[in-house]
């Protein structure tokens, strides 16, 4: 039987790989949560650029927090991590729903 000795650097680096993929996780739904705005409310109308910027988190958001938790899961930062897996997974599928249920 071998165990495995992990270094500091190791842990802080899973730690901080689990934090990232939380904070981009949250980013992936408060984008979800502006695409519904955008579909749903016809008065919320803001400029061009805002919806690029505020859209952009989507991909940004979810294929970050499949990395962070990629480079998070053998570490301290593992449920931190899939933390922001699951938030991605759910922003992506309220997007999926969002398309298929109200999409012309």
């Amino acid at each position: 039987m071998s165990t495995t000795v992990r270094s500091p650097d190791q842990d802080a680096l899973s730690t901080t790989a689990g934090t990232v993929a939380l904070a981009l996780g949250a980013l992936a739904v408060a984008a979800t949560i502006f695409l519904y705005a955008l579909s749903l409310l016809p008065s919320f109308n803001p400029s061009n650029p805002v919806r690029i910027v505020g859209l952009a988190g989507l991909p940004v958001g979810a294929l970050g927090a499949v990395l962070g938790y990629a480079i998070a899961r053998v570490g301290p930062g593992k449920r931190r991590g899939l933390l922001g897996l699951v938030l991605a997974i759910v922003a992506v599928v309220a997007t999926g729903v969002l398309i298929v249920v109200f999409g012309e």
